[in-house]
């Protein structure tokens, strides 16, 4: 310590000099990272270190009485230490110091003195950064004040806040305007190896927007839903491999329990092939998906599994049908017989109409709830569902009657081309898949079109 009570010491570390008034440490001592390496110093107000060592051979401060200043020193012979100015920096809520000029340029520069930090020049008062002139200097400029929502105008999802017709590509984050590609400036960050795009009003970070491509409604664009199974390589050969294991089922059916277990793992690929139609074309994609990886048949079978259970419950209705008292239900399923009986049997086809329609209408839901969630939970509560349907509204009704028109036309076709062999069984194959392809399509439109009446992601 030198002769003005100024504790001269370096880090043991890396050597970075300091200076130190030993009257402003604490009694309990204080400590600190060295501002080079990191290491922490510790300063004890009698002078003692840790963590570094004395420039010089430190003196014992003199005590001080309560009746005035202390008996003055004589200046030292010579060092910056005492010629140069000392800032002091305020830390939590202690003081830090004495720092030079260069030191606080330093500090500044590496961002480690804000603008709002209290700093206390050479025979000054403690005061912000920011508002002394001697530092106003060094200090980076003031960024714009961040805009209120009814300053100016933010733009939407339609168009840039400056460019209205062009579509914004960005969102700032601070001011929340939406900005298009001319509005973004790239900023370069010294801990970034590459530029960051800022927005060009407020300085704020942006995010790119995830633009929803927009389809129209599936029943004002038939001719592309009808075409899908149809159009381009991906689904053409779709429709022919599917329609090849459909194909196969037919001698599998016939070669007893080893034909069974084949006709079960056709029908688990195809099922498999028909949820990921439904939530890849539910994601947004116009195209075909990938086909599924028999390596993970296990987890295709438990897909399966579910489809298989929300058909079932599905046809919970019906099953209670058949357990209505009297004859009349129970006639009109077991039997054409029961039409004969008219005044009995009009009641039991109104009954068995109503619950065919509500198993049509509650099924496709189901299946795009396992296609898209994989889970049969919202299925069995029915209120849900109908909840859903009531959200999604006409769109769903059109789909569920464009599904039934598709399986009675196949129905009549297939009945026409029965007689002939072997073209009647291909006909019903290839028709069968074209109706399930057509379908799974359109349940995958449905509910990407009317994702935001559902809300359930």
């Amino acid at each position: 310590m030198d002769d003005s009570g100024v504790l001269l010491f370096r880090c043991d570390s890396c050597g970075r000099e300091y200076r130190l008034a030993l009257a402003k440490v604490p009694p309990g001592g204080a400590t600190g990272p060295c501002k080079a390496c990191g290491r922490i110093i510790g300063v004890h107000p009698d002078g003692s270190l840790a963590g570094a060592v004395w420039i010089s051979t430190p003196a014992a401060p003199e005590p001080r009485t309560g009746a005035g200043p202390p008996a003055a020193r004589p200046a030292a012979d010579s060092g910056a230490a005492s010629c140069a100015p000392a800032w002091e920096i305020q830390t939590e809520g202690q003081s830090m110091g004495p720092f030079g000029p260069d030191e606080m340029r330093e500090l500044i520069a590496s961002g480690r003195l804000s603008k709002e930090r209290m700093v206390r020049p050479p025979g000054g008062e403690w005061a912000p950064a920011g508002s002394l002139p001697a530092l106003a200097g060094f200090l980076p400029a003031e960024e714009p004040v961040q805009p209120e929502a009814d300053e100016g105008p933010i733009g939407s999802e339609e168009g840039c806040y400056a460019h209205p017709s062009a579509p914004p590509g960005f969102q700032c984050s601070r001011c929340m305007r939406y900005l298009c590609e001319s509005c973004v400036v790239e900023k370069a960050l010294t801990n970034l190896n590459h530029p960051v795009k800022v927005c060009g009003a407020c300085g704020g970070t942006v995010t790119a927007i995830r633009r929803k491509p927009r389809w129209p409604p599936f029943y004002r664009d038939m001719p592309k839903v009808l075409t899908a199974p149809l159009r381009g390589t991906d689904g053409l050969l779709a429709l022919g491999v599917m329609a090849l294991l459909q194909v196969l089922k037919i001698p599998c059916r016939l070669a007893g329990l080893g034909g069974l277990a084949g006709v079960l793992i056709l029908t688990v690929f195809q099922t498999a092939f028909y949820l990921h139609l439904i939530r890849e074309v539910a994601s947004g994609s116009y195209d075909f998906p990938e086909w599924p990886d028999m390596s993970q048949f296990v987890d295709m079978l438990v897909s399966f599994l579910k489809v298989l259970f929300v058909t079932l419950y599905s046809l919970v209705p019906a099953f209670c049908l058949v357990l209505v008292p009297g004859a009349s239900a129970m006639h009109l399923l077991l039997g054409p017989r029961a039409m004969g009986h008219g005044a009995v049997a009009a009641p039991a086809l109104v009954l068995t109409g109503v619950v065919m329609l509500c198993y049509a209408f509650y099924l496709p839901i189901c299946i795009a709830i396992v296609a898209v969630f994989e889970t049969v939970l919202p299925a069995l509560n029915p209120v849900l569902i109908v909840r859903i349907i009531g959200r999604i509204g006409m769109p769903y009704v059109a789909a569920v009657a464009l599904f039934i028109s598709l399986m009675v036309i196949a129905r009549g076709i297939m009945a026409a081309l029965g007689h002939l062999p072997m073209a009647g069984a291909v006909s019903e194959a290839v028709l069968t898949v074209y109706g399930e392809l057509v379908s799974a399509y359109i349940l995958g439109r449905v509910i990407y079109e009317n994702e935001e009446r559902i809300a359930w992601r």
